[in-house]
């Protein structure tokens, strides 16, 4: 009976303990929540304060992009006059205004090599335009011959929107139609202008209709040694064309310090808004170095699948086919430039680096070469019915920010939030 009394005092302090111990549990979680809700309080006031910068930030971004474009626009601002003019400004004056009223289209070729022949493009014809003004490229002054052939150009290039080369070889016709459907819609440039002059065997008839002109001879890559091709029986052509395009964008970067180039080949139509889309896409490219080149082709352009002539995209896959780049990046590829294949190889990530392309849904260029490099595969089936946008878009009107790396996300998921869905039974249909 002693001892079960002598248990008891020890049962109530262990129970003291215990509750004391509970109490102590429940003050500290109590207190511990307290903390993590002021914790959470400080994170979403954090929270709301960086997506306040983040839009004040988009928003100066989207300010200075528009008011970068459309300075850019204006790409030539006239010099202010300090003093009176006198004769000697009067007469450089008026030389410079006759200079501006002469433009020149000039083309090169080289001749056919006896080995490699053929009908590829082993050949770099220019077309050379200025600079754009008000949606027109501008001819910056006469391409003068000098002697032994090398070349001087009037104007300055760096004040030009951009170079225009048209990549060509004995495909005369072809040429032809490309030259005309250039000066159809580049308005800048003398439709009046022959002959054009081919350093070759092989003779242009894109000249006007009984117009004299003056003939321009432009450099051109003759051909020197047979190139060593990686395995036996590939096509040459292809490496020609890998050295007349190198060949070409040193002669327009690195010698004539064009900022930008657009390359075109000799079997392409153009669309009517192709130099205004070529104007406005610059910005992007100077502004955005997460922008590899501008494209005026769609793979998937095919008339069934395309509708919206204002839409243009970003896209991991470069295009080629009628596509501007800048002087940067071919000071980045001039070094280790390809022997062969030169689009596939610039599609590799050692050189697109995770940069992307802007290309259009609705095509600026138009392939009609059927016959060629490449012996027309696929022609009928993917280029034939590939289409040609007909309707000119104002471009200097557009706002494109949408297009930059910080704003591109964000435009995709409201497409994707907004966009209708189709079921799979209808595709077919709805096409």
């Amino acid at each position: 009976m002693a001892k079960r009394r002598s248990t008891f005092p020890v049962v109530r302090w262990l129970l003291i303990a215990c509750a004391l111990s509970f109490v102590l549990v429940q003050i500290r979680m109590l207190m511990i929540g307290t903390e993590c809700s002021d914790r959470v309080k400080v994170l979403m006031e954090a929270q709301r304060k960086w997506a306040n910068e983040a839009r004040s930030l988009r928003k100066n971004l989207t300010d200075v992009t528009r008011e970068t474009m459309g300075w850019r626009r204006s790409w030539r601002r006239p010099r202010r006059r300090t003093s009176t003019p006198g004769k000697e400004d009067t007469q450089r004056k008026q030389q410079q205004q006759q200079q501006q009223q002469q433009h020149v289209v000039a083309t090169s070729t080289d001749p056919l090599d006896k080995q490699g022949g053929g009908e590829g493009q082993t050949g770099a014809g220019v077309t050379r335009g200025g600079g754009i003004r008000g949606g027109k490229m501008l001819g910056g002054g006469v391409v003068q011959a000098a002697r032994a052939g090398r070349m001087r150009g009037g104007g300055d290039a760096k004040d030009a929107v951009a170079a225009v080369v048209i990549m060509a070889c004995n495909r005369v016709d072809y040429l032809d139609r490309t030259i005309q459907s250039v000066l159809l819609h580049h308005k800048g440039l003398d439709t009046k202008v022959s002959p054009l002059h081919f350093p070759g065997r092989h003779e242009c008839r894109s000249q006007g209709e009984g117009q004299a002109g003056p003939t321009v001879h432009l450099p051109a890559a003759h051909r020197g040694s047979t190139p060593r091709m990686n395995n036996p029986g590939e096509n040459i052509a292809y490496y020609r064309i890998a050295e007349h395009y190198k060949f070409a964008l040193t002669e327009l970067f690195d010698r004539r310090q064009f900022p930008r180039v657009i390359i075109l080949e000799d079997d392409m139509e153009l669309a009517p808004d192709f130099f205004d889309y070529f104007e406005a896409t610059s910005n992007l490219l100077d502004v955005d170095e997460s922008i590899l080149a501008v494209s005026s082709w769609n793979d998937n352009g095919q008339k069934q699948f395309v509708h919206d002539s204002e839409l243009l995209y970003r896209s991991d896959f470069f295009p080629g086919l009628g596509w501007m780049l800048k002087r940067e990046l071919w000071a980045e590829l001039k070094p280790k430039w390809a022997r062969a294949y030169w689009d596939d190889w610039l599609r590799l990530p050692e050189q697109r680096k995770g940069r992307q392309t802007i290309r259009p849904e609705v095509c600026r260029t138009y392939n009609f070469g059927e016959h060629g490099s490449s012996m027309g595969q696929y022609f009928s089936q993917y280029l034939a019915p590939i289409r040609l946008n007909a309707l000119p878009v104002n471009w200097a009107q557009k706002d494109l920010s949408y297009l930059l790396d910080v704003s591109y996300p964000a435009y995709m998921v409201s497409q994707l939030r907004t966009a209708r869905l189709i079921p799979l039974a209808a595709v077919n249909t709805e096409w």
